[in-house]
């Protein structure tokens, strides 16, 4: 009889975040399941390109696995790529959406942005940006005066280039007035002065990027690990991480069994 074992760390974390706990999308691009070159196509992936380019690549994976997807975006451009799924704080018992990735970026990427972007439809939701001259963490919100952007956050956790970061995004729709967080490599910055730029019903979390100014090196970066899932209250820190690890081990030993 085949077996499907757990792992450690998604028991405890299974138990703490009872009584449920809900994949909506999740991704290691590992082949079989992806072949390498473009994304769009491949397990409900489509794009957004211009000149850039969002392809399964061997060049480097994280925790040892053998592929993963690589987003090239030259100065002054955009890309995005993404699965669709649907939640709805409407009517979902689960209060909270966490978006994560394992990202790493080329150390000669000097300018521009990459991260996380959610959307309902064509409406825009949140985001989590790295800002890839400083290595800051950045998150997209309504700011003071109502001015939209991305707000940059200069004394939180930052960046480490040539090495795979994870991003997180937790959106809490507990509140009346839902509150989100990001999370870069486990360290959480409040978005308490931001407001989400709209609490609809939420259709996909993109991986994106964002070129730097005219005539700086073309934002390279790697992402791996993908995932997003919805509990029904905000994780701790701690348990976010062993809820993550346990989850695609999951999804890793469902492929290969």
């Amino acid at each position: 009889m085949r077996r499907l074992y757990y792992t450690a760390a998604l028991s405890a974390a299974l138990c703490t975040l009872a009584p449920a706990v809900t994949v909506l999308t999740s991704a290691t691009f590992e082949s079989p399941s992806y072949a390498l070159g473009n994304i769009a196509g491949q397990q409900g992936w489509s794009t957004d390109l211009r000149a850039g380019t969002a392809a399964v690549s061997s060049t480097r994976g994280y925790g040892g696995s053998a592929q993963s997807l690589n987003l090239t975006t030259p100065a002054n451009d955009e890309s995005w790529a993404w699965p669709t799924y649907s939640f709805d704080p409407a009517t979902s018992s689960d209060r909270v959406l966490v978006s994560e990735v394992m990202i790493y970026a080329d150390p000669s990427t000097a300018s521009g942005q990459m991260g996380l972007d959610l959307y309902g439809g064509s409406t825009h939701i949140s985001g989590a940006a790295i800002a890839t001259d400083t290595g800051n963490l950045s998150i997209l919100g309504i700011g003071p005066g109502g001015v939209v952007g991305f707000y940059s956050f200069s004394n939180g956790p930052h960046f480490n280039f040539g090495a795979w970061n994870k991003l997180a995004l937790v959106i809490d729709y507990s509140s009346p007035e839902p509150t989100f967080i990001a999370y870069l490599n486990g360290s959480g910055i409040s978005s308490d002065q931001l407001t989400l730029l709209s609490d609809d019903a939420v259709t996909d979390s993109d991986l994106f990027e964002y070129g730097g100014n005219p005539g700086t090196p073309a934002v390279n970066a790697y992402f791996d690990n993908y995932q997003v899932y919805t509990v029904r209250a905000v994780p701790e820190p701690a348990t976010l991480g062993a809820l993550s690890l346990g989850l695609l081990a999951l999804v890793r030993r469902r492929r290969r069994g």
